[in-house]
């Protein structure tokens, strides 16, 4: 998270217009999103000779997880985020974030961005010993396998239950059958922004976190986002669906609370049990929906958030957040060397314009002191004469 020694707000002059900071048709998903606020954030700062990570003109001071009902008993969830806009302290804006998915969406991942974050993941893993117990023990390793042999295993054997037929709920048994459902589908994600005015509808909201304490900029906090849709950018309905980008969302930045607000968040009268659920998902709490296929009821659960899972999602955030550190970084050093190299421009001019005075004064002297040498030796000639004309006059 950003230091909490940083300034803010900015002074008037760098504060950039609402339009520029908000996601709109034209940045509506999480990638195009982070891009976009980048850029406006580094060009803001860098016109007026700012580090781009020291300007949090948007602040994050609350995180809501959000639950709305669908169809077929089948809820969606979301993560809005209160943000502190330095333009207009006391209206606060809010971007919704969530992962949805689009029949005809297309990637929008820089698939070489992605390899070089996997390849730094990895890089950086725990010993072999230590990713094979995780991995023993119902984890995942990021680049250990391949993501679709993965979902294909996990799928095979999922743990959803059939309730048996809809007009009886006495026959309950645990089914490791593929049902040849949509269900199955494996799609790409449609992990999109929006913004908003106004706060979230409060029947939505499962829980709220304040997290003015972590001094969190919101571009940190999309790339946060934007990282967990790098990491696996395929919507399946029993791994990767709107609950399982939540979770780990909000798990993240749960962490990095100290633990008297997370007990303030977790005993909140306002907190929901869901809400609870989405922080506990990772400590084995279980979650299923419900659906009806020809007069058979079924409830799938939502996978929990194994610790191994979490913790390559902290790495996938860590590094792609160094990537945009280190952007930063060179934009600013490349900006800095383009104001000095200009700088010394006109210092070479301003001394080249200085040493042309100089020669034109130089000059001028000269022509001067040639002058007087020639002017004295008329007046010493003159006088030479005149003591001649002197001399003769008095002989004769």
């Amino acid at each position: 998270m950003a230091s909490s020694s940083t300034t803010y707000p900015p002074t008037p002059p760098y504060v950039m217009h609402l339009a520029a900071i908000v996601p709109n048709s034209n940045c509506a998903t999480i990638s195009q999103y982070a891009k976009v606020l980048l850029e406006a954030i580094v060009n803001t700062a860098g016109n007026h000779e700012l580090h781009a990570n020291s300007y949090h003109q948007l602040v994050v001071v609350a995180l809501y997880h959000c639950k709305v009902p669908g169809t077929a008993h089948v809820q969606h969830e979301y993560v809005v985020a209160k943000v502190r806009n330095a333009g207009d302290p006391d209206v606060p804006i809010y971007i919704r974030f969530e992962r949805g998915v689009h029949m005809s969406s297309t990637s929008d991942i820089d698939i070489t961005e992605r390899k070089a974050v996997q390849k730094a993941v990895k890089s950086n893993k725990v010993p072999r010993a230590a990713a094979q117990a995780a991995t023993n023990a119902g984890a995942t390793e990021v680049g250990a396998a391949k993501k679709a042999e993965v979902d294909k295993q996990y799928q095979v054997n999922s743990p959803y239950m059939h309730l048996g037929p809809s007009s009886s709920s006495n026959s309950v048994r645990t089914s490791s059958t593929s049902l040849s459902l949509p269900i199955n589908a494996f799609l790409r994600a449609y992990d999109e922004t929006s913004y908003s005015s106004d706060p979230p509808d409060a029947t939505h909201i499962a829980l709220t976190m304040d997290v003015t304490s972590l001094n969190l900029p919101l571009l940190q906090f999309t790339y946060m986002a934007y990282a967990i849709h790098m990491m696996d950018p395929v919507y399946s309905v029993l791994r990767h669906q709107c609950y399982w980008f939540c979770a780990i969302l909000l798990t993240l930045v749960f962490e990095s609370l100290c633990p008297d607000i997370q007990e303030r968040v977790m005993a909140d009268k306002h907190t929901t049990e869901a809400g609870r659920a989405a922080l506990m998902r990772k400590d084995g709490y279980k979650e299923y929906v419900s659906f009806n296929d020809v007069g058979s009821c079924w409830q799938v659960l939502v996978t929990e958030l194994r610790p191994a899972v979490v913790e390559d999602a902290r790495a996938w955030v860590h590094v792609t957040w160094q990537r945009v550190e280190k952007q930063m970084n060179d934009n600013f050093k490349e900006r800095q060397n383009k104001i000095q190299q200009v700088k010394d421009d006109a210092a070479i001019e301003v001394q080249r314009a200085k040493d042309e005075a100089q020669r034109a004064k130089d000059e001028a002297q000269r022509e001067k002191d040639e002058a007087k040498k020639r002017e004295d030796l008329l007046v010493k000639r003159l006088e030479e004469v005149e003591r001649k004309l002197a001399a003769q006059a008095q002989v004769k």
